[in-house]
């Protein structure tokens, strides 16, 4: 005779089976939404279903894992649910259901915000500002604030990890639309190989930095996300720039009286 196959197979009569699945599939779910870099707040634009889906992804996941873990281990005192309907089973799928019904979606259509109302600069004041729409930021305030970041259409430089960038001072996002000034500053190296009085092209780009974090720190557009900050906004050649003129530091300083 053949002998009967020893290895496990699924019991969904089993009493442990709802919470072990609800335990896996709260932890595969937050891993799923950490690959994807799921950011609810900015992705959704109803702000408290945004909050909501957001306390899901920080805590709402550990819980129902908890939650499930516990379940579990008290679950061998119970004896195996042999009805049709097993609830707590039709409980927890329609749970993880949802969840990644909303992973799904937000992946599929959710995007960043455009908070890039106006942008331009003053080659004279040596500076770019840009007016920010941080009417869908206000998820963000308790933890971040909002910055400017410029550079020069280059060709030859990648955009991300360019250091010839301007930094705006940080600032508190309102949800108000707010305008920003960033001095050229280490900018100034690239309009050095730009012919004076010649056009160039101006990017600006808008991200949020933890409050804690010092801006004298990024030197690239690249240290935002280093420094667990976002980038709204890609400063990708040609994407939100504006054509300026290098006009010689030399002639500024000769009109001032």
């Amino acid at each position: 005779m053949p002998e009967e196959s020893s290895s496990p197979k699924l019991d969904f009569n089993s009493p442990k089976a709802a919470p072990t699945i609800l335990t896996l599939g709260a932890m595969l779910w937050r891993g799923i939404a950490w690959w994807e870099d799921i950011d609810f707040v900015l992705s959704i634009r109803e702000e408290k279903i945004a909050m909501t889906l957001e306390l899901l992804l920080d805590w709402g996941w550990l819980i129902l894992a908890i939650v499930g873990l516990v379940w579990a281990l008290s679950a061998h005192k119970s004896p195996k649910d042999e009805t049709k309907v097993h609830w707590g089973m039709v409980t927890i799928v329609g749970i993880l259901s949802f969840m990644f019904g909303v992973l799904i979606t937000v992946h599929s259509l959710g995007s960043t915000p455009n908070v890039l109302g106006g942008w331009g600069g003053d080659p004279s004041a040596r500076n770019c500002s840009a007016n920010i729409d941080e009417s869908r930021l206000l998820g963000l305030k308790e933890k971040y604030r909002v910055i400017l970041i410029c550079g020069v259409t280059d060709s030859q430089q990648d955009p991300l990890e360019d250091e010839r960038i301007a930094v705006s001072h940080p600032f508190t996002i309102t949800g108000q639309i707010t305008p920003i000034v960033a001095p050229y500053g280490a900018l100034e190296a690239a309009l050095k190989t730009i012919p004076s009085n010649h056009g160039f092209g101006l990017w600006h780009s808008v991200a949020v930095v933890p409050k804690d974090v010092n801006t004298s720190d990024i030197k690239r557009v690249s240290d935002v996300a280093k420094r667990r900050g976002k980038v709204l906004s890609d400063p990708q050649a040609g994407a939100f720039a504006n054509s300026m003129a290098n006009i010689p530091q030399e002639t500024n300083q000769e009109k001032k009286p």
